[in-house]
């Protein structure tokens, strides 16, 4: 139980820490409809308020180790949060 609470953390821990890795205008993308994810991209000012990103720019805010933690946080958990990370590297990509 230890290992799965202290895997359950350090998975926290690469949530806020890619977060807080993010431009402010991809926060924006929690409360952005389907539709406006599909616009969103292409946008102007989102273009600018984003600034500069890159596939190599996001994996950087990716911890490496994130794996290690895998067998003790579950499938369920684990999908979400590659799900939580997947959206702004897709929506830039």
């Amino acid at each position: 139980m230890e290992r799965k609470l202290s895997a359950i953390d350090r998975l926290w821990r690469g949530v806020v820490q890619f977060r807080a890795g993010l431009p402010p205008a991809l926060n924006l993308i929690d409360v952005m409809s389907v539709e406006e994810y599909k616009e969103v991209k292409d946008h102007p000012s989102f273009q600018q308020l984003a600034g500069d990103l890159s596939t190599e720019k996001f994996a950087k805010l990716v911890a490496q180790d994130i794996e290690e933690v895998r067998p003790y946080v579950g499938e369920y958990m684990w999908a979400v949060f590659r799900s939580y990370q997947a959206i702004p590297i897709r929506i830039w990509s």
